[in-house]
């Protein structure tokens, strides 16, 4: 999908800045079937912008999405589980997640979902440029705000 320049959404143009939970995950469905999922995981690209890509990513079992030159965000739409991010196999940090949770990874962070809910799903959007915002130590700076997890 080319890079789609954007008119401020009005009714009078037909487009909308909305996009709905059923369409996005048809879209990953269509892209699945179409062999076009991005990395090969179940997503489907949504929007893109600029350096902005939003994509809406349904995992299955296990998630194998590898590190990423962007920095990203996740918006759990639904489920719950555990996110997994460091910057070294050895070095990983642990964190439970739930539905309406957001979740910030740096450009060139090991990170994955596990032990998620079947019914798990979620936006991501990547920006920036390759390295990520903060460039060459963003994990490093990343790894100084890591403290234990949050009480849920």
């Amino acid at each position: 999908m080319e890079t789609e320049m954007y008119s401020i959404p009005t009714p009078a143009n037909g487009r909308s800045p909305i996009l709905p939970e059923a369409q996005a995950a048809q879209a990953v469905q269509t892209a699945l079937s179409n062999g076009t999922a991005p990395f090969g995981l179940p997503a489907a690209i949504m929007r893109k912008h600029g350096t902005m890509t939003m994509f809406f990513y349904t995992p299955e079992i296990e998630d194998h999405q590898p590190v990423h030159e962007q920095d990203e965000v996740y918006v759990v739409v639904r489920g719950q589980g555990h996110f997994v991010i460091g910057d070294h196999k050895n070095l990983l940090h642990r964190f439970p997640f739930k539905s309406g949770d957001a979740i910030f990874v740096p450009a060139g962070a090991i990170h994955r979902f596990e032990e998620f809910s079947t019914d798990f799903a979620t936006w991501v959007v990547m920006f920036g440029p390759e390295g990520g915002e903060a460039q060459k130590d963003s994990m490093a700076a990343f790894e100084q705000q890591v403290d234990a997890p949050e009480e849920r």
